[in-house]
């Protein structure tokens, strides 16, 4: 079963499928403030080192492999209903939902469609800051 694919124009690794069997990872960060993000925006931040300086715990063998993580929701209202751009936490029905998952260099693009809302979340570590956008 494919899972995703190299992009060579864009320099991506392109996840269609995100139910893979184990966790894929992007790092973000080459100064201090750095972030270990999985293909469904679980993960962990960290301040200069990943042993002490933890922002956000992630244990990337454990199980479930993506908790906690930088997660959006969306909502609707109208419908009673919620879905999350990256597919975790709230794991849609994946026949009634798209997602994609965009690993660049140095960035990580999530992307969704659900019940008619396309939606999209840019994670980056801009060099020279200490912070995650």
């Amino acid at each position: 079963m494919q899972y995703g694919y190299f992009d060579n124009e864009k320099r991506e690794y392109v996840i269609d499928n995100v139910a893979l069997p184990c966790s894929w990872t992007n790092y973000l960060g080459v100064e201090d403030m750095a972030a270990v993000i999985n293909h469904t925006a679980g993960g962990y931040l960290f301040y200069k080192t990943p042993e002490y300086h933890r922002i956000i715990r992630f244990r990337g063998n454990a199980v479930p492999m993506d908790r906690p993580g930088f997660y959006v929701y969306i909502r609707d209202n109208e419908k009673k209903d919620y879905h999350s751009i990256s597919w975790q936490p709230v794991a849609k029905d994946l026949s009634k939902a798209k997602y994609r998952c965009r690993h660049g260099l140095p960035y990580t693009v999530y992307e969704s469609e659900y019940d008619g809302l396309a939606s999209s979340q840019t994670m980056v570590i801009p060099r020279g800051e200490n912070v995650l956008l």
